[in-house]
């Protein structure tokens, strides 16, 4: 290689910055304790990137956390609040039909 006069990439180097404000923590009201006595009453969130050919897709999953089962979910292509409150919103309408119909969460279709 170095009789050719070529060098392998070496990588390249982090950008530090040192501005802005320091971020709101929520608080901690779980306190690490995923183990939950009753359905429907903790629920978890989790958001993602799917990384696309075009861009990327943000996707937020809503799970009970007695079950264990995705109880609400959404995509959108920008992560803002709208993509927390429509999965929270898919929850809220299954637990609604629950209680109104007494069925399962497996038999109710979510068509999105």
């Amino acid at each position: 290689m170095s009789q050719a006069g070529i060098k392998s990439q070496m990588g390249c180097r982090k950008l530090r910055y040192s501005f802005g404000k320091i971020a709101n923590i929520a608080v901690n009201a779980l306190q690490q304790n995923f183990s939950v006595s009753e359905p429907n009453k903790v629920c978890e969130t989790d958001i993602t990137y799917i990384r696309t050919y075009e861009n990327r897709l943000y996707l937020t999953v809503v799970i009970d956390l007695f079950s264990r089962i995705v109880v609400g979910w959404s995509t959108q292509s920008t992560m803002h609040s709208e993509i927390i409150l429509n999965a929270l919103s898919v929850d809220f309408l299954i637990q609604t039909v629950i209680k109104s119909t007494h069925t399962k969460v497996a038999s109710i279709p979510v068509l999105r």
